[in-house]
Protein backbone atom coordinates (compact mmCIF):
# COMPACT_ATOMS: atom_id res chain seq x y z
CA UNK A 1 0.00 0.00 0.00
CA UNK A 2 1.46 3.21 -0.88
CA UNK A 3 2.48 5.66 1.77
CA UNK A 4 2.95 2.52 4.24
CA UNK A 5 5.18 -0.92 4.94
CA UNK A 6 5.00 -3.10 1.85
CA UNK A 7 5.02 -6.87 2.73
CA UNK A 8 6.18 -9.24 0.27
CA UNK A 9 5.01 -12.54 1.36
CA UNK A 10 7.23 -15.63 -0.83
CA UNK A 11 5.21 -16.63 -4.15
CA UNK A 12 2.39 -14.77 -5.68
CA UNK A 13 2.69 -12.32 -8.63
CA UNK A 14 5.01 -10.04 -9.67
CA UNK A 15 4.39 -6.42 -8.13
CA UNK A 16 4.70 -3.00 -9.18
CA UNK A 17 4.65 0.55 -7.10
CA UNK A 18 4.83 3.64 -7.82
CA UNK A 19 6.42 6.06 -5.26
CA UNK A 20 4.87 9.63 -5.54
CA UNK A 21 5.93 12.37 -4.06
CA UNK A 22 5.67 13.04 -0.25
CA UNK A 23 5.75 9.18 0.17
CA UNK A 24 8.47 7.22 1.71
CA UNK A 25 7.37 3.59 1.91
CA UNK A 26 9.61 0.62 2.82
CA UNK A 27 9.28 -2.90 1.46
CA UNK A 28 9.56 -5.29 4.08
CA UNK A 29 10.72 -8.94 3.01
CA UNK A 30 8.79 -11.55 5.40
CA UNK A 31 9.62 -15.06 5.95
CA UNK A 32 6.92 -17.22 8.33
CA UNK A 33 7.76 -21.00 8.78
CA UNK A 34 6.39 -22.83 12.64
CA UNK A 35 9.46 -24.68 12.20
CA UNK A 36 11.91 -21.96 11.88
CA UNK A 37 13.29 -19.50 10.06
CA UNK A 38 17.13 -19.63 9.40
CA UNK A 39 17.48 -16.35 6.86
CA UNK A 40 15.54 -13.85 5.11
CA UNK A 41 17.20 -11.84 2.30
CA UNK A 42 16.19 -9.17 0.35
CA UNK A 43 18.38 -8.86 -3.42
CA UNK A 44 17.88 -6.83 -6.50
CA UNK A 45 18.70 -3.47 -8.08
CA UNK A 46 18.27 -0.35 -8.83
CA UNK A 47 19.63 2.84 -10.49
CA UNK A 48 19.39 6.11 -9.79
CA UNK A 49 18.61 8.98 -12.31
CA UNK A 50 20.27 12.57 -11.75
CA UNK A 51 20.73 15.81 -13.39
CA UNK A 52 22.16 18.88 -13.41
CA UNK A 53 20.42 21.41 -15.90
CA UNK A 54 20.71 19.77 -19.22
CA UNK A 55 23.59 17.21 -17.84
CA UNK A 56 22.62 13.82 -16.46
CA UNK A 57 23.91 10.16 -15.11
CA UNK A 58 22.50 7.28 -14.10
CA UNK A 59 23.91 5.26 -11.11
CA UNK A 60 23.38 1.67 -10.86
CA UNK A 61 23.15 0.31 -6.99
CA UNK A 62 22.65 -3.18 -5.58
CA UNK A 63 20.50 -4.04 -2.84
CA UNK A 64 22.05 -6.96 -0.64
CA UNK A 65 19.51 -7.00 2.93
CA UNK A 66 20.01 -10.17 4.90
CA UNK A 67 18.90 -11.34 8.26
CA UNK A 68 20.62 -14.47 8.80
CA UNK A 69 19.94 -17.15 12.00
CA UNK A 70 21.40 -16.14 15.07
CA UNK A 71 20.62 -18.74 17.21
CA UNK A 72 20.82 -22.64 16.55
CA UNK A 73 17.24 -24.64 15.57
CA UNK A 74 15.07 -25.54 16.94
CA UNK A 75 15.16 -22.14 18.89
CA UNK A 76 15.17 -19.61 15.59
CA UNK A 77 12.55 -17.25 15.53
CA UNK A 78 9.51 -18.33 13.38
CA UNK A 79 9.59 -15.52 11.36
CA UNK A 80 12.13 -12.86 10.58
CA UNK A 81 11.69 -9.33 8.79
CA UNK A 82 14.11 -7.41 6.73
CA UNK A 83 13.40 -3.69 5.06
CA UNK A 84 14.15 -1.58 2.21
CA UNK A 85 13.24 2.28 1.97
CA UNK A 86 12.69 3.00 -1.38
CA UNK A 87 11.63 6.73 -0.52
CA UNK A 88 13.01 9.95 -2.63
CA UNK A 89 14.35 11.22 0.58
CA UNK A 90 15.60 8.04 1.63
CA UNK A 91 17.59 7.50 -1.89
CA UNK A 92 18.68 10.97 -2.59
CA UNK A 93 22.32 11.53 -1.10
CA UNK A 94 23.51 9.22 -3.74
CA UNK A 95 22.93 12.18 -6.09
CA UNK A 96 26.11 14.60 -5.44
CA UNK A 97 27.89 17.45 -6.85
CA UNK A 98 25.60 19.50 -7.45
CA UNK A 99 23.21 16.82 -9.16
CA UNK A 100 19.39 16.27 -8.23
CA UNK A 101 17.55 13.33 -7.95
CA UNK A 102 15.33 13.26 -11.23
CA UNK A 103 13.93 9.49 -10.85
CA UNK A 104 14.47 5.86 -10.06
CA UNK A 105 13.93 2.09 -10.92
CA UNK A 106 14.63 -1.30 -9.56
CA UNK A 107 13.51 -4.21 -8.55
CA UNK A 108 13.65 -6.71 -5.66
CA UNK A 109 12.70 -10.35 -4.71
CA UNK A 110 12.89 -11.97 -1.31
CA UNK A 111 14.78 -15.43 -0.77
CA UNK A 112 14.14 -17.22 2.49
CA UNK A 113 15.77 -20.39 4.04
CA UNK A 114 12.85 -22.47 6.05
CA UNK A 115 13.59 -25.46 8.31
CA UNK A 116 10.44 -26.69 7.55
CA UNK A 117 10.47 -25.96 3.55
CA UNK A 118 13.57 -25.40 2.56
CA UNK A 119 13.96 -22.40 0.59
CA UNK A 120 11.46 -20.32 -0.98
CA UNK A 121 11.53 -17.59 -3.29
CA UNK A 122 9.20 -14.55 -3.78
CA UNK A 123 7.88 -13.10 -7.05
CA UNK A 124 9.52 -10.06 -8.36
CA UNK A 125 8.68 -6.19 -6.94
CA UNK A 126 9.28 -3.29 -9.05
CA UNK A 127 9.42 -0.10 -8.12
CA UNK A 128 9.80 3.31 -9.37
CA UNK A 129 9.46 7.25 -8.17
CA UNK A 130 7.38 9.23 -10.28
CA UNK A 131 9.22 12.53 -10.17
CA UNK A 132 6.54 15.32 -9.00
CA UNK A 133 6.79 19.16 -9.86
CA UNK A 134 10.38 20.32 -9.47
CA UNK A 135 8.90 23.97 -8.43
CA UNK A 136 8.87 25.54 -4.90
CA UNK A 137 7.10 28.53 -4.15
CA UNK A 138 9.18 31.05 -1.66
CA UNK A 139 7.66 33.80 0.52
CA UNK A 140 9.78 36.30 2.60
CA UNK A 141 8.08 38.51 4.68
CA UNK A 142 8.92 40.73 8.02
CA UNK A 143 5.98 40.26 10.19
CA UNK A 144 6.73 42.57 12.88
CA UNK A 145 6.55 40.19 15.38
CA UNK A 146 6.04 42.71 18.89
CA UNK A 147 3.82 44.90 16.53
CA UNK A 148 3.92 49.03 16.54
CA UNK A 149 0.75 50.89 17.43
CA UNK A 150 2.88 53.84 15.95
CA UNK A 151 2.07 52.28 12.33
CA UNK A 152 -0.72 50.83 12.75
CA UNK A 153 0.65 47.65 13.75
CA UNK A 154 -1.47 45.60 16.40
CA UNK A 155 -0.57 42.58 18.50
CA UNK A 156 0.42 39.42 16.25
CA UNK A 157 -2.64 37.28 17.60
CA UNK A 158 -4.70 40.35 16.25
CA UNK A 159 -2.90 39.66 12.61
CA UNK A 160 -2.76 36.04 12.59
CA UNK A 161 -5.55 35.51 10.48
CA UNK A 162 -4.42 37.82 7.92
CA UNK A 163 -0.83 37.13 8.00
CA UNK A 164 -2.02 33.52 6.60
CA UNK A 165 -4.13 34.61 4.30
CA UNK A 166 -1.53 36.98 2.46
CA UNK A 167 0.69 33.78 2.78
CA UNK A 168 -1.59 31.18 1.21
CA UNK A 169 0.00 28.95 -1.08
CA UNK A 170 4.07 29.33 -0.06
CA UNK A 171 5.67 25.98 0.07
CA UNK A 172 8.65 27.64 1.88
CA UNK A 173 7.94 30.90 4.52
CA UNK A 174 10.78 32.87 5.29
CA UNK A 175 10.41 35.09 8.41
CA UNK A 176 11.88 37.88 10.13
CA UNK A 177 11.49 40.41 13.17
CA UNK A 178 9.81 36.87 14.82
CA UNK A 179 9.12 38.42 18.49
CA UNK A 180 9.61 35.77 21.75
CA UNK A 181 8.18 38.36 24.05
CA UNK A 182 4.93 36.95 24.54
CA UNK A 183 4.36 33.88 27.08
CA UNK A 184 2.80 31.69 25.19
CA UNK A 185 3.10 32.65 21.65
CA UNK A 186 5.28 30.91 19.51
CA UNK A 187 4.93 33.18 16.53
CA UNK A 188 6.61 30.61 13.81
CA UNK A 189 4.74 27.64 15.32
CA UNK A 190 0.96 29.33 14.98
CA UNK A 191 1.37 30.85 11.40
CA UNK A 192 2.71 27.43 10.36
CA UNK A 193 -0.27 25.42 12.12
CA UNK A 194 -2.32 28.00 9.81
CA UNK A 195 -0.81 27.56 6.59
CA UNK A 196 -0.45 23.97 6.87
CA UNK A 197 3.44 24.02 7.00
CA UNK A 198 4.64 20.90 9.03
CA UNK A 199 7.97 22.06 9.40
CA UNK A 200 9.69 24.63 11.14
CA UNK A 201 13.22 26.01 11.76
CA UNK A 202 14.61 28.18 13.96
CA UNK A 203 17.70 30.32 13.90
CA UNK A 204 19.65 30.46 17.48
CA UNK A 205 22.00 32.91 19.27
CA UNK A 206 25.06 31.34 20.20
CA UNK A 207 23.80 30.83 23.99
CA UNK A 208 21.04 28.66 22.11
CA UNK A 209 18.07 31.28 22.42
CA UNK A 210 15.75 31.74 19.39
CA UNK A 211 16.51 34.36 16.89
CA UNK A 212 14.28 36.77 14.99
CA UNK A 213 14.45 34.72 11.96
CA UNK A 214 12.60 31.06 11.17
CA UNK A 215 12.08 28.87 7.92
CA UNK A 216 8.47 27.35 7.46
CA UNK A 217 8.60 24.38 4.97
CA UNK A 218 6.13 22.15 3.41
CA UNK A 219 8.75 19.73 3.06
CA UNK A 220 11.05 17.69 5.48
CA UNK A 221 14.22 20.04 7.11
CA UNK A 222 17.55 18.94 7.85
CA UNK A 223 21.23 19.62 9.00
CA UNK A 224 19.09 22.78 10.35
CA UNK A 225 21.86 25.32 11.96
CA UNK A 226 22.51 29.17 12.20
CA UNK A 227 25.49 30.88 11.41
CA UNK A 228 26.63 34.29 13.13
CA UNK A 229 28.97 36.91 11.18
CA UNK A 230 32.40 37.31 13.27
CA UNK A 231 31.05 41.08 13.76
CA UNK A 232 28.14 40.68 15.69
CA UNK A 233 25.32 43.14 14.22
CA UNK A 234 21.71 44.25 15.81
CA UNK A 235 18.43 43.21 13.98
CA UNK A 236 17.13 46.73 14.30
CA UNK A 237 20.49 48.30 15.21
CA UNK A 238 19.05 49.00 18.66
CA UNK A 239 18.70 45.71 20.90
CA UNK A 240 21.90 44.81 21.13
CA UNK A 241 23.14 42.16 22.78
CA UNK A 242 19.96 40.67 23.24
CA UNK A 243 18.96 40.35 19.35
CA UNK A 244 22.20 39.13 17.06
CA UNK A 245 21.75 38.67 13.40
CA UNK A 246 21.73 35.20 12.77
CA UNK A 247 21.43 33.54 9.43
CA UNK A 248 19.14 30.08 9.68
CA UNK A 249 20.66 27.31 7.13
CA UNK A 250 18.19 24.59 6.29
CA UNK A 251 18.24 21.69 3.43
CA UNK A 252 15.34 21.01 2.48
CA UNK A 253 13.51 18.28 0.57
CA UNK A 254 11.05 19.35 -1.71
CA UNK A 255 9.67 16.03 -3.90
CA UNK A 256 13.05 14.60 -4.16
CA UNK A 257 14.75 17.90 -4.53
CA UNK A 258 17.33 19.24 -1.76
CA UNK A 259 17.24 22.91 -1.58
CA UNK A 260 19.59 24.81 0.62
CA UNK A 261 17.58 27.48 2.42
CA UNK A 262 19.02 30.61 4.28
CA UNK A 263 17.12 33.55 5.98
CA UNK A 264 18.36 36.65 7.81
CA UNK A 265 17.61 39.96 8.84
CA UNK A 266 20.47 42.32 8.44
CA UNK A 267 21.36 45.54 10.55
CA UNK A 268 19.56 48.38 9.45
CA UNK A 269 22.02 51.30 10.64
CA UNK A 270 25.31 50.23 9.81
CA UNK A 271 26.36 50.05 6.13
CA UNK A 272 29.56 48.97 7.55
CA UNK A 273 28.74 45.85 9.21
CA UNK A 274 26.70 45.22 6.34
CA UNK A 275 29.20 45.09 3.52
CA UNK A 276 31.29 43.24 6.19
CA UNK A 277 28.41 40.62 6.44
CA UNK A 278 27.98 40.13 3.04
CA UNK A 279 30.78 38.11 1.79
CA UNK A 280 30.94 35.84 4.66
CA UNK A 281 27.19 34.80 3.58
CA UNK A 282 28.17 34.70 -0.34
CA UNK A 283 30.93 32.60 0.88
CA UNK A 284 28.51 30.01 2.86
CA UNK A 285 26.21 30.19 -0.97
CA UNK A 286 28.98 29.26 -2.57
CA UNK A 287 29.88 26.25 -0.77
CA UNK A 288 26.69 24.55 -1.14
CA UNK A 289 26.68 21.83 -3.58
CA UNK A 290 22.80 22.13 -3.84
CA UNK A 291 20.28 24.70 -5.68
CA UNK A 292 20.14 27.75 -3.08
CA UNK A 293 17.31 29.66 -1.77
CA UNK A 294 18.82 32.86 0.12
CA UNK A 295 16.59 35.70 1.72
CA UNK A 296 15.16 38.24 4.14
CA UNK A 297 15.18 41.75 5.06
CA UNK A 298 18.65 42.83 4.03
CA UNK A 299 18.20 46.86 5.25
CA UNK A 300 19.40 47.62 1.94
CA UNK A 301 18.55 49.01 -1.85
CA UNK A 302 20.06 47.35 -5.13
CA UNK A 303 23.29 48.76 -6.08
CA UNK A 304 24.62 49.25 -3.00
CA UNK A 305 27.81 48.10 -2.39
CA UNK A 306 26.48 46.05 0.30
CA UNK A 307 24.02 44.12 -1.80
CA UNK A 308 26.89 43.76 -4.33
CA UNK A 309 28.40 41.86 -2.04
CA UNK A 310 25.81 39.89 -1.98
CA UNK A 311 24.28 39.54 -5.17
CA UNK A 312 26.80 38.31 -7.20
CA UNK A 313 27.16 34.34 -8.76
CA UNK A 314 26.37 32.30 -8.52
CA UNK A 315 23.08 33.88 -6.46
CA UNK A 316 20.92 35.96 -8.96
CA UNK A 317 17.65 38.25 -8.04
CA UNK A 318 14.33 36.64 -8.35
CA UNK A 319 13.12 40.19 -8.80
CA UNK A 320 14.94 41.24 -11.49
CA UNK A 321 12.71 43.95 -13.80
CA UNK A 322 10.21 43.21 -11.42
CA UNK A 323 8.84 46.97 -11.19
CA UNK A 324 5.49 46.53 -9.20
CA UNK A 325 8.50 45.11 -6.38
CA UNK A 326 11.27 47.14 -7.03
CA UNK A 327 9.38 50.46 -7.00
CA UNK A 328 6.58 49.80 -4.68
CA UNK A 329 3.47 52.72 -4.49
CA UNK A 330 3.87 53.44 -1.22
CA UNK A 331 7.77 54.90 -0.67
CA UNK A 332 7.62 53.83 2.85
CA UNK A 333 7.56 50.10 1.58
CA UNK A 334 11.41 50.78 0.66
CA UNK A 335 12.60 47.54 -1.51
CA UNK A 336 14.77 45.72 0.89
CA UNK A 337 13.47 42.50 1.61
CA UNK A 338 15.12 39.78 -1.00
CA UNK A 339 14.97 36.47 -2.43
CA UNK A 340 18.49 35.57 -3.88
CA UNK A 341 18.73 31.67 -6.11
CA UNK A 342 21.30 30.43 -7.61
CA UNK A 343 21.15 27.68 -10.85
CA UNK A 344 19.86 25.60 -12.02
CA UNK A 345 16.85 27.37 -10.74
CA UNK A 346 14.75 29.93 -12.64
CA UNK A 347 12.69 32.51 -10.89
CA UNK A 348 9.11 31.62 -13.18
CA UNK A 349 6.34 33.98 -10.73
CA UNK A 350 7.23 36.95 -9.07
CA UNK A 351 4.36 38.54 -6.20
CA UNK A 352 5.01 41.51 -4.03
CA UNK A 353 1.91 42.71 -2.20
CA UNK A 354 2.29 45.83 -1.24
CA UNK A 355 -1.57 46.72 0.30
CA UNK A 356 -3.09 44.65 3.36
CA UNK A 357 -5.59 42.06 2.41
CA UNK A 358 -8.87 43.53 2.06
CA UNK A 359 -10.63 41.21 4.84
CA UNK A 360 -8.38 43.21 7.54
CA UNK A 361 -8.80 46.37 8.99
CA UNK A 362 -5.66 45.89 10.60
CA UNK A 363 -2.04 46.66 8.92
CA UNK A 364 -0.28 43.22 8.70
CA UNK A 365 3.22 44.76 9.14
CA UNK A 366 5.45 47.68 7.67
CA UNK A 367 7.13 45.34 5.19
CA UNK A 368 5.76 43.99 1.42
CA UNK A 369 5.66 40.49 1.10
CA UNK A 370 7.41 39.00 -1.60
CA UNK A 371 6.91 35.92 -3.37
CA UNK A 372 8.41 33.50 -5.57
CA UNK A 373 7.97 30.56 -7.60
CA UNK A 374 11.34 28.79 -8.38
CA UNK A 375 11.44 26.00 -11.02
CA UNK A 376 14.44 23.70 -12.54
CA UNK A 377 14.37 23.41 -16.24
Amino acid sequence: MLGLPTVIDVGGDDVDITVHPGEDPVIFGKGVDPQGVKSVRLTGSYTLSCRKGDLGQNKPMTVDVVQEESTPAPQVPTERLVQFPIGPERLDDGCTGGYVLAGFAGSVVVTVENYGHGTTRSATLNFRYQRGPRAVTVATYNILGAGNPSLGVGPFRDRLAGLVAALKGADVVFLQEVWWGEPGVDQPAELAAGLGLPYVAVGRHKDGTPADVAILSRYPLSAVTSHHPPEEGCVLGINCPKHRVVLVDAMANANGLRVRLLDTHWQPNSEDWRRAAAPFMANIVKAADTPVVFGGDLNALRGSVEINGILAPPLSDALAGQAACLEPPDAALAPIDYLLFTAPFAATAQTCLISDPPQTTISLTDHPLVRVTFALP
